[in-house]
């Protein structure tokens, strides 16, 4: 029985999210269904969070978020909701998080392993943005503090692989990530489908059969590479001229073609 789309993308994802936590000693996951369509992630490094008795942001080393892929994913976005306390610009205090342009106009192509690294740097303070903030105290200390340097934590989420002595080369993936073509430096870009409708989500790329692969078109020839025949310049029945009269032969026209708990004072 063939697969849909759907199925298929959900098993991908799944694959993308096993391959970051093999070379990962921050990011952990667990996923419910099969293929799974709920999961529950797992970050193990240094964030901010501010409880209610304390005034400053303090660093805490774990956070925790839940995702749901709904039927219509991956047309639609998923659904996140962040379970753990947490203090950035771009994470309300009821759990709900802001991905800049991909909150409303979502890129079907933006893979679940794509988008743990996204939710990585915004832990960190790598990424975040204050001009429309879910939590306007943190964008506020964000822009005035100056005691805190970002991002708060160094490290990729693929710590693990690049402390292989040796390692030049991206960690191997057993599927190809995919990566929208213009990711916004900043959460607060909306990418390019944002002349799309909110109500009509952007559809699927074309698929097309494994077996088969598209190749490019070969390229012409250089003209350089074909032999041009040799002038001779007294066979021409046009006069010929000396340079000091300032006439140019128009014989050939070429073209080219981001400690322990702390606090912030």
């Amino acid at each position: 029985m063939r697969e849909t789309p759907r199925l298929r993308r959900l098993r991908s994802d799944a694959r993308g999210l096993a391959e970051i936590q093999s070379n990962s000693s921050i990011f952990q996951f667990e996923g419910r269904g099969n293929p799974p369509d709920k999961y529950t992630l797992t970050f193990l490094g240094k964030g901010l969070a501010r409880p209610k008795q304390e005034k400053s942001p303090i660093i805490v080393k774990e956070h925790q978020l839940t995702v749901r892929l709904g039927t219509q994913y991956p047309r639609q976005g998923p659904e996140l909701r962040w379970i753990t306390p947490i203090f950035h610009p771009n994470i309300a205090t009821n759990g709900a998080v802001c991905l800049g342009g991909y909150t409303k106009h979502w890129v079907p192509s933006l893979g679940l392993a794509d988008l743990c690294l996204m939710l990585w740097d915004m832990i960190r303070y790598a990424n975040y943005d204050v001009s429309s903030p879910y939590n306007r105290v943190a964008a506020h200390w964000a822009t005035t503090q100056s005691r805190t340097a970002f991002p708060v934590d160094s490290r990729p989420l693929r710590d693990l692989f690049q402390r292989e002595e040796g390692t030049t080369s991206k960690p191997p993936t057993s599927e190809p990530t995919i990566i929208p073509p213009q990711v916004p430096p900043y959460l607060g870009k909306t990418p390019p489908s944002e002349t799309l409708a909110d109500s009509e989500p952007p559809p699927l790329p074309p698929e097309f059969p494994e077996d088969e692969f598209l190749l490019p078109p070969p390229l012409p020839a250089s003209r350089s590479e074909e032999p041009s025949p040799r002038r001779n310049p007294a066979a021409s029945s046009v006069p010929q001229h000396s340079p000091e009269e300032g006439i140019v032969f128009l014989d050939e026209v070429t073209s080219s073609p981001e400690e322990d708990i702390f606090r912030i004072e």
